[in-house]
């Protein structure tokens, strides 16, 4: 018995394996006779086919367009980051660009700017003047150091560092009234007219002219970046207006979801239409075989072969399991035969057994009855006898 299931179980996995593989030509029937526009193929199929080929080729168009819009987004992106770099590049370059027209101004001061940047000269030859004094005074003080002895010169070497800490903050301090001085006349444009009639000196007016070229430049990249802001805008309007609301990849999952769909849909139409163009020539059961017309395409018609001999095969497939199944059955019978008829034999040697035991039950009562009806004679006389 276990080795007939075991036959059974192995020929359920063939016939899957059959099923399988009829349904795979069928597949492969549908993928040539629906684009093909095959005349036995129904009408109403033939359209299902050309509407889901237009849908699958809406949503590629649409998953393009996002993937499209994406890099232009990325690289619109890119870009502010590298005008945004520009920017903040040149705009290191003002307190250079200050610092130096400061210079210039300070080195060609006359009274008429004593308005404007008088007090910082006022200021800045100060500064110069004792910077020039600390220094002095630093040098004098590095020369004794040489002669003095060894304690002596660790004291006054500190006083010496220190000495030259102080000169390099008033360096500092002399370096950015220079740029403040620069910054100051620029935006004030007390120069504008005399710079454009060419009227000031001409390292003046080449400091005026580097500034100006400076901030032209600044102006423009961030014109350019305007101009790159309104891109990406743009751009994100365009993304917005294309499918379900939300991010790049939330739309992506949506696209690609509804293409999966309709693949999934146009296997399902592929392997309907095969099915359907076949059963004409391939018997449900496989019990018989079709002749199939001369007509079909080729391959079409190797594959219709192919399905009705593995069709046959099925057929042979699930009779023999029927068969094994009937035997199984047959056997089941059998067995319960013969049980049945053992048991027959079981009770008639039982009651064989019981009546003979009945007999000796018979013959122990009438023994017991006749030892009864003694007892009670015996009875009757005893109380007659005490009457």
């Amino acid at each position: 018995m276990k080795k007939q299931q075991m036959s059974i179980q192995d020929l359920e996995k063939e016939v899957q394996e059959i099923v399988l593989h009829i349904e795979e030509i069928e597949k492969n029937i549908g993928t040539i006779v629906l684009p093909s526009g095959d005349s036995r193929v129904p009408q109403e199929d033939l359209l299902h086919f050309t509407s889901l080929g237009n849908d699958q080729k809406s949503i590629m168009d649409s998953i393009a367009a996002l993937e499209n819009l994406q890099s232009q987004m990325s690289a619109a992106k890119a870009k502010q980051k590298t005008i945004q770099e520009r920017i903040n590049s040149l705009s290191a370059e003002w307190n250079e660009k200050y610092n130096i027209f400061g210079k210039t101004l300070i080195a060609n001061y006359d009274p008429q700017m004593a308005s404007v940047i008088g007090q910082n000269y006022t200021e800045i030859q100060a500064l110069l003047s004792k910077i020039e004094e600390l220094e002095i005074q630093f040098e004098t003080d590095k020369t004794a150091l040489e002669k003095q002895g060894f304690f002596t010169k660790m004291i006054n070497q500190v006083k010496l560092s220190s000495l030259g800490t102080s000169i390099s903050a008033q360096k500092r301090r002399l370096e950015n009234l220079y740029t403040s001085t620069g910054k100051t006349v620029y935006e004030s444009g007390v120069f504008q007219k005399d710079y454009e009639n060419r009227n000031l000196d001409i390292l003046i007016l080449q400091s005026i002219d580097a500034l100006g070229s400076l901030r032209e430049e600044i102006e423009q990249e961030k014109k350019n970046l305007d101009e790159a802001l309104r891109e990406e805008k743009e751009l994100n309007a365009a993304l917005d207006s294309i499918g379900v609301s939300g991010s790049f990849n939330k739309k992506l999952e949506h696209f690609s979801n509804k293409l999966l769909g309709k693949q999934n849909e146009l296997l399902q139409l592929y392997k309907k239409t095969g099915h359907e163009y076949i059963s004409k020539y391939v018997s449900a059961d496989g019990s018989k075989l079709i002749k199939i017309p001369s007509d079909i395409d080729a391959s079409v018609s190797q594959m219709m072969k192919e399905a009705q001999k593995q069709s046959a095969s099925l057929y042979v497939c699930r009779q023999k399991i029927e068969i094994l199944k009937t035997a199984g059955q047959i056997s089941e019978k059998e067995k319960s035969i013969a049980s049945m008829q053992q048991s027959i034999i079981d009770n008639d040697i039982r009651i064989s057994r019981l009546q003979a035991q009945n007999a000796d039950f018979a013959e122990k009562i009438t023994a017991q009855a006749n030892e009864k009806d003694e007892l009670l004679i015996k009875k009757a006389e005893l109380e007659k006898s005490i009457s």
